[in-house]
């Protein structure tokens, strides 16, 4: 798979993958395979389940695919010792290819979870179960946060990685947003002019944290008892980064909140603050969605046109984070 496209036409095709998929339980003593599926919510990488046991997933080289490969084993390994973050168990790992030039098709094995991403059945949830999964997703986070870095080989606890990818979306951020067309032109026109520089925007005298980094709904799997939904796991590490604990808002706020404050303030709440932003860090928090690597604003202005009204950068802060308005 050399190109983007042919990538895209494959990545979810469990009988181009069946080989492989049986290939590496084979090596790994997983058992015969009768059944492999697709993962239910495509995401970046090739993922399949096997017979509702096991989750194979496999990183090529598009899409930065080594480093995330290596990214995930390494955050895996430390769950793998944290019982306040649930997450599937790692089984396995290795790589398709021994040697060779190019490659190699590193993958991970994961026991699968019976559960499903919140965003196959989020319209079946109450407001009360999403609050108490924001709550308890509150106090994951925090968890996660608190971890003890200095072990680390690839997340390291410094500021270096998450200044340099700041850096780099700071540099061409108004041109990525004209191409996006997600946000209005006249609130595009005044990016350069509001935001401010790396350098300014992170405060070396506090201390780098372990993020998740792509806190979506695709990545927390729920499951029903009875009448209630509740939280089984937070799955998906390809992104992490040590960084600002306030870049971990972004995700989790525009997608997996949708935008509700109140869902935010019950985060908030559980993951140890006092449940309110206010002018000056919703503005931050602003500037991180410009300059979040994906397009945090997607469908935006479409599921909340109550923000279409705004006439400036300064006005969506207030609207988007203020938790006291």
């Amino acid at each position: 798979m050399t190109t983007i496209d042919e990538y895209r036409r494959l990545f979810t095709d469990a009988s181009y993958w069946a080989p492989f998929v049986k290939a590496v339980c084979n090596k790994h003593g997983l058992g015969t395979v009768h059944k492999i599926e697709a993962g239910n919510v495509p995401g970046t990488y090739p993922v399949f389940i096997v017979d509702d046991r096991w989750v194979v997933k496999f990183f090529g080289t598009h899409f930065n695919g080594q480093y995330a490969f290596a990214v995930e084993l390494e955050v895996n390994k430390l769950l793998s010792t944290m019982h306040d973050v649930p997450s599937p168990v790692l089984i396995a790992n290795g790589r398709l290819l021994d040697d060779g030039e190019g490659c190699l098709w590193p993958y991970l094995v994961f026991e699968f979870m019976h559960a499903s991403s919140l965003t196959q059945v989020r319209d079946q949830l109450s407001f009360d179960d999403k609050a108490e999964i924001a709550h308890n997703i509150g106090m994951i986070t925090h968890c996660l946060h608190s971890v003890e870095l200095h072990d680390m080989k690839i997340l390291k606890p410094t500021w270096d990685y998450y200044y340099a990818l700041l850096k780099r979306q700071w540099t061409d951020c108004t041109a990525r947003h004209r191409n996006w067309h997600s946000l209005p032109k006249r609130l595009i026109d005044q990016i350069d002019e509001f935001l401010k520089s790396p350098e300014e925007i992170i405060d070396r005298y506090n201390q780098p944290v372990l993020l998740h980094g792509d806190l979506t709904a695709d990545h927390i799997l729920v499951i029903q008892d009875e009448n209630e939904w509740r939280l089984k796991g937070v799955i998906d590490y390809g992104d992490a980064l040590v960084g600002d604990p306030l870049y971990e808002l972004v995700a989790l706020h525009l997608d997996l909140f949708r935008c509700d404050k109140r869902l935010l303030r019950e985060y908030l709440l559980a993951y140890g603050g006092e449940g309110r932003i206010r002018s000056k860090k919703a503005r931050q928090l602003l500037s991180l969605c410009l300059l979040f690597p994906f397009n945090a604003f997607y469908c935006f202005f479409e599921s909340n046109p109550a923000a279409s009204t705004v006439l400036s950068l300064d006005e969506l802060a207030e609207w988007l984070w203020n938790t006291e308005i």
